[in-house]
């Protein structure tokens, strides 16, 4: 019963991003919708920026899931 617990809670990890990781995703989409209104140097740069931040912490949450980080 435990290990379906276990196993439970590891899978809902990788469903629902952790709080670091949903002020991420919050910047990418804004960051998206500020490109698609004025598509300009300066949202394509903060697109990036946020694309950039947001998979660092998709990476930095996995790593972290399977114990590669301390």
């Amino acid at each position: 019963m435990q290990d379906d617990l276990a196993i439970a809670v590891q899978r809902q990890k990788l469903v629902q991003p952790a709080t670091g990781d949903r002020g991420a995703l919050q910047q990418f989409v804004d960051a998206v919708l500020a490109f698609s209104d004025e598509p300009g140097q300066a949202n394509l740069e903060r697109y990036l920026a946020a694309s950039r931040s947001l998979e660092e912490a998709r990476l930095s949450g996995l790593e972290s899931l399977v114990g590669l980080r301390a």
